[in-house]
């Protein structure tokens, strides 16, 4: 084979490489974006709930202080 057929062949397999490097980089990327987002989400459920626990929990304090306030003043 000629010398410009070898650098040819070369130059191809190089770029061929580089396409898949950087097809791995972005399927990588693409990866790592959707368990970021999987991972925030789960934190914003999580804090969700701890709000609605925190708001049911204090909804049951004021009730039963209301009951026995409510309670006193018949006696």
């Amino acid at each position: 084979m000629p010398l410009c057929d070898e650098v040819m062949l070369s130059f191809a397999a190089e770029n061929e490489a580089m396409i898949a490097a950087r097809c791995n980089v972005v399927r990588k990327l693409d990866e790592l974006v959707a368990s970021f987002r999987r991972l925030r989400q789960e934190e914003i459920a999580r804090e969700i709930i701890e709000l609605l626990v925190g708001s049911v929990s204090a909804t049951a304090s004021i009730n039963c202080k209301k009951r026995q306030a409510s309670a006193a003043f018949r006696r």
